[in-house]
Parts: C-alpha cells; structure tokens; sequence
C-alpha cells in the first residue's frame, strides 16, 4: 500500500449543538462503526471521556504514544503531563504528530483524529495550522476527522470548511442559528429539536435528514416555586 491515496474520499463529520443534549451519546457508535474501517483512530482525550467510556489506557508521553502507534488501533492521549494547562500546544502536538507518521509511512491506511470541544482548540481567532494541514494535505495520507462542537460560529472557518456532514443537535443561540440559517437548515427546526434528535447535512450533495431519539436529561425538573410556562409566554409578557 502506497503512502498516499489521491482518490480517498475525504470523511469529515462534525456533532454540533449546546452541552447536554446527546452529542456523545450519538457520537460513539458512530465512531465505532467507521473505526472497524480504520488503521488508526487517534483521540485528544483531554477529559479522558473517551478512555473512560472505551475502558482504554489513555498515552501521556511520547514513548507511550510511539508504542500505541507501533500497535495500531485506539491511540488516545491526554496532553497535560507534557503541556500542562496548554490544551492548544498539546493539540498542535498531536496533529503535528498524526501528520508526520503518516507521512513518513509509520501509519500507512486510514486514520481518523477524533476531538471533542473542537472550539477550544480551532476557534475563530486560533491559528490551527496544524489541524488544517491534517485535514487539507492530509487527506491523500487517508486522514480523516470526527468532532464534536458547541456553536459551529465559534469554530475556525477553515475547519468549517472541511466538513463533509454536520450533525446539528438543540441550538439555541442567535449567532449559531444564524449560521445555521446560512448553511440551509430551518430555524424552527432546529429550535425545536428535542435532547437526542439531530438534523444532519451532507456539505457536498446538499441533501438533508433527521433522526435520533429524543430523551429527558437529568436536572430538568422546575425550581421549587416556580411555574411551567407554554413556549411562547415569555415573549408574550415580555
């Protein structure tokens, strides 16, 4: 097998939508699906959320990482032991890294990167060189990607940009809405999602869908004292 492939159809997903209203829960399977068709699956798993719930040793040095990558599968890393509170620096690192081994033919195959709050590290005013050149060059090294976001507005436009779907869970912020708007969904639509329910798009074709089941977070109960309103009444006696 050859170092590049010119023809890989390039396979980058993003999960987007306000905390706590299923994006993980709905991630992981897919995740695990598209990781039976991979060589490698590397994870900046800053909160350890991944190798907690993969019940999988999560690498903190080069030499651990040099070792998951000799082996192949899940290589998960935490960047804090080499970067201390420096999530940026550690997510250079690793994208850095990702690249250069396959580059060099350390990791020929396909290869998913994998980050979750892709907005603390490739924001609107970030530099995410590194991330991009994975995306970008690295798609003949068979790089492909699979985030998980908050507002797709707070995410850096070149990252945006090499999206092939979006996953579009709750939203309820303007700016994000607005994006949204732009990209082709409907706001109502996407307002009135229920925690689970999703709307997706393929940034290539155009064509949309929806799905996912809806569920009750925890805590979602009303404050002692307080009264239920219908969805319209606080406009109403606004």
């Amino acid at each position: 097998m050859s170092i590049r492939d010119y023809n890989h159809p390039a396979h980058r997903t993003c999960h987007v939508g306000a905390s706590g209203i299923g994006k993980n829960t709905d991630f992981l399977p897919r995740l695990l699906r598209e990781a039976k068709k991979s060589k490698w699956v590397f994870i900046f798993d800053h909160k350890r959320e991944f190798s907690t719930k993969l019940k999988m040793t999560v690498c903190e040095t080069e030499a651990q990482l040099a070792a998951a990558i000799q082996k192949g599968g899940f290589v998960l890393y935490d960047f804090h032991a080499m970067w201390g509170s420096d999530r940026i620096a550690g997510f250079r690192f690793f994208c850095t890294l990702i690249y250069e081994v396959s580059k060099s033919g350390a990791a020929i195959g396909r290869k998913i990167l994998v980050a979750d709050e892709i907005q603390e590290v490739a924001g609107p005013n970030d530099t995410p060189e590194e991330f991009i050149e994975c995306l970008d060059d690295g798609r003949s090294l068979r790089i492909d990607a699979m985030l998980i976001g908050q507002s797709p507005n707070g995410i850096h436009t070149m990252v945006r940009n090499q999206w092939t779907q979006i996953f579009v869970f709750k939203q309820e912020d303007k700016n994000a809405l607005d994006f949204l708007i732009r990209a082709g969904f409907n706001e109502n639509q996407v307002r009135n999602l229920q925690p689970g329910q999703w709307l997706w798009k393929n940034m290539r074709s155009g064509k949309f869908a929806q799905g996912g089941k809806a569920f009750q977070p925890d805590g979602e109960g009303i404050p002692t004292g307080g009264v239920a309103l219908r969805g319209g009444d606080m406009e109403e006696r606004g």
